[in-house]
Formats: structure tokens, sequence, C-alpha cells
């Protein structure tokens, strides 16, 4: 659209004083006429006033719930300073007594400041990286990190930071992938291969299981199969297919922080994709679009994150989400697939916009009948977290809550490892029932000490 420019012509007004000269009968002379009020003298206008504005984001931080041994991702605090004049920052530390479990690290993130003393111009910022490594014992740990500056309004900021510590409590299994022999020759060659994820509470690996941790069943009711294997690998070279789903509704935009992440950690999570690997990304609101279709081009996929949307206000969840399960189901067969989507999951359609097409159930019912797991993330500060659940538990997906105060790195961490790393490889012999080609169900059961927890995959049973 071109824009017009407006010039503002001066226009000068010239002012006269006129007298009304009265004449007396008697001819006398005329009447002086009013003295002219002197002109003010205009105020001069003060200069503005200079001074830097530290700010800092977040302005608190939650690690939250660490498994022991585990490591979150660390969190990246950014300086900036919003006024007009030389901020300089003298220290920036941890008031004593410092907790050991909370580590500095001025050359990291985005643009590290490098020094515990940088000094910023005016509109421009850097970054330090604060890590959280709990010890072996369980509990909360919380330490402030301090930064000091000539701020004025300012001069001493604390970022209250904490986190926790506790042992494993839950298992959840995911069976990530099932290699099945065809059903040409079913009785020869009915070896099966499951790639299989145990993860705990936090959402943390958990590594070191044996074969006899694991079990398969088949059917309903399940019969229990022989495992011929197990075995652990630390990364698997399958590719994988991933479409990245952003939502830029009102809801989420009005909280830039939430936002912000969300952008961060979805630019990490492809900057993370192997050779091959493939990707698209599609941003919502109102409207949905595919910003970038599939491609193994990193640079356009994070160029497609980074660009501005704008397509209304509201929040076109269920369309945008099937849209991306049958893009992503398109894709190679031999592919890992997966569906991440980071919402605060409030589908919201103003009154002039068409109507849905799509609902939870039917998004559901698609992504399962296409074998594309969808993985949910609740982000923001009113998050539905029924629906997200569902549409992540129900497909084979896991879902992830963080608001404002939580580590969204942390969670894309953890859906790479589920992508690519920390498997279970499982080898068990098919069972070949029934007189026709049904879908059955197989359920892969872990165990470590007394706690249990088991996942279900549907295959392809043969004649």
């Amino acid at each position: 659209m071109m824009k017009q420019r407006l010039s503002m012509l001066p226009v000068l007004f010239a002012a006269a004083t006129i007298s009304v000269v009265g004449c007396s009968a008697g001819g006398s002379s005329p009447s002086p006429g009013p003295t002219p009020a002197p002109t003010p003298t205009p105020t001069p206008t003060p200069p503005p006033a200079t001074s830097p504005t530290l700010q800092v984001v977040p302005a608190t931080f939650d690690f939250g719930k660490v498994t022991t041994s585990n490591r979150p991702a660390p969190l990246e605090v950014t300086i900036r300073n919003s006024g007009n004049a030389a901020l300089n920052v003298s220290a920036i530390s941890f008031l004593a007594p410092a907790d050991p479990s909370f580590m500095l690290n001025t050359s990291l993130g985005t643009k590290p400041c490098a020094t515990v003393s940088p000094t910023l111009a005016a509109g421009d910022s850097c970054t330090v990286q604060v890590a959280f490594q709990p010890p072996a014992t369980t509990g909360s740990f919380a330490s402030t990190l301090q930064i000091r500056s000539n701020d004025p309004t300012s001069p001493n900021f604390g970022l209250p930071i904490q986190g926790a510590s506790e042992a494993i409590s839950a298992l959840t299994v995911k069976v990530n992938q099932v290699d099945a022999f065809p059903c040409t020759n079913p009785t020869t060659n009915p070896l099966t291969t499951a790639y299989v994820s145990v993860i705990d509470q936090g959402g943390y690996p958990v590594l070191g299981l044996q074969s006899g941790a694991f079990s398969v069943a088949q059917g309903l009711p399940p019969a229990l199969l022989p495992i011929v294997s197990a075995s652990f690998v630390g990364s698997v070279y399958q590719n994988a297919a991933i479409a990245a789903l952003l939502d830029h509704s009102k809801s989420l935009m009005d909280q830039p922080v939430a936002f912000a992440e969300m952008k961060t950690g979805f630019n990490n999570l492809i900057a993370g994709l192997k050779a091959g690997d493939t990707a698209e990304v599609i941003k919502f609101a109102t409207e949905y679009q595919v910003v970038q279709a599939f491609t193994t081009d990193k640079n356009l996929l994070q160029a497609a994150i980074a660009a501005p949307f704008s397509m209304g206000t509201g929040t076109r969840l269920y369309d945008t989400v099937y849209k991306a399960v049958d893009d992503t189901a398109m894709q190679p067969a031999s592919f890992r697939k997966a569906v991440i989507l980071a919402t605060d999951g409030v589908q919201e359609l103003p009154p002039s916009a068409p109507p849905a097409v799509q609902n939870i159930d039917t998004v559901i019912a698609n992504a399962k009948s296409k074998n594309v797991p969808i993985f949910t993330i609740g982000i923001g500060a009113a998050i539905n977290a029924t629906d997200l659940g569902r549409m992540a538990t129900e497909t084979g997906g896991l879902y992830y809550q963080a608001n404002a105060s939580q580590n969204l790195a942390t969670i894309y961490q953890q859906l790479s490892s589920l992508l690519y790393e920390n498997q279970y490889v499982l080898s068990f012999n098919r069972a070949v029932v029934g007189a026709a080609t049904v879908q059955s169900p197989i359920t892969i059961t872990a165990r470590s000490g007394t706690l249990i927890g088991s996942s279900s995959k549907d295959i392809v049973t043969c004649p």
C-alpha cells in the first residue's frame, strides 16, 4: 500500500488593532485607544532528560521439578537498556549466600554479554545463562541473580530463581515406532521391532533398563509375546517429518515473554534437525497459513518462524491441527512423524469468521487413522489443559505445560530426545491371529522397581 506524505504549510496571520474614534458635540480631542498588552516571552522547552533504563527478561523464573541426576535446559536472561543513555552494568552475580545448584555463564545465550560488567548503548541488549544442577538430595532450591547498574530507578535489580529436585515416582512409556513384517509372508518372517521411550514424571528419559524390565503383549485380551532382544541406543538415525504449529492469536501475542519463548524454542528445535529430516511451519490465528511447506532447508524454516504474521486475533485451532496431520502423513512412510503444537489450547473465532470445520474428536480420529502423534505444549496464562492433554494422549504424543515462569527450552530439549535419542529397541515375534488383516494393539510395559508404565499402539495383524 502506498503511503501519502502530507506537508504542513505554515500560515502567517497579521493582527491589527482598530481604534474607534468618537467625536463630542463640543469638538473635543479624540480619546486615546487602549494600551496593547505586552507579548509574553515564551518559556523555553527544556531538553529531554537522558537516563538509562534497565529491563530484565524474565522477571522471575522457576526451573520446576527436576528428577535425580537430570539437568534441565539453562535459563537465558536478557539484559536490555530501554532508556536513552548508556547503561553501565557494574556487576551480575548471585546474592550471598549463593546456592551452588545455580551456575552463571556470561559467554552463552543469543547475544552473550561476555562479562559481568557490560556497557549497553540505548536500545541494546545482551544475554547470560543460568544453569540448574541440583545435588543428589531432594528438596527445593532458590537464589537471586542481582544486576547492579547506573539505572537511577532500579540500581539493584533482583531476579528470583528457584527449582526443585525429586526422586523418580512415575514411569511413562511411549511406543514411538513399530517396524513390522509385511503380510506377504508373515509366518516365516514374524520379527517386529519397536522403538520405545521411557520417561519419568518430569519428562526426562529413564536410562539403564534391561531386557527383563520390558514385556510385550498383543491383542484384546492381550497375550504375552516372547522378546527376542532388547537394547538401548543413545541415538536413533531415522529421519523425521515434523509439523511445527505456532499460535499467533491475540491471547498469546498479548504475553510477549511466552510468545518470544515459543518462537525461540521452535527455532532451536529446527536447528537440531538431522540431515535429511523435513519440517513445515504453520502459523494460525483467525485463519491458518502454511508459511513454509515441508522442506529440509533449515534456513527457510527458521526464516518462516521469524517472519511477521497477521491473520486476525482469534484462534482457529482444530482446523490447523487437522491440516498439519494431513501434511505430515504424506511424508515418506519410513520417517518418524510428529505434529508439535504450541498454544493455550482455546479455540476462539470472531462472529465474522467462517465457522470451524473440524473439532477435537475429528482431529484425534484423523491423527490415529494416519498414525501421526500430536505433541502439545500449553503456554500462556490460561491453558486449556483438558483438550491439549486429550489430543496428545489419544494420538500417542505427550502433553507439556509451561506457564510464563517455566522453561520452554527444557520442553523442546525433551521433545528432541523423544524424536532422536534415548530409545529402547525391542524385537519380538508378532502373533499371527484371525482369518483377515485387522488392526490389533501392541502393548509394551516397562518396570523399574515398583514403578510400572505401559503404552499401546495399533498395528496390522496378518491372517
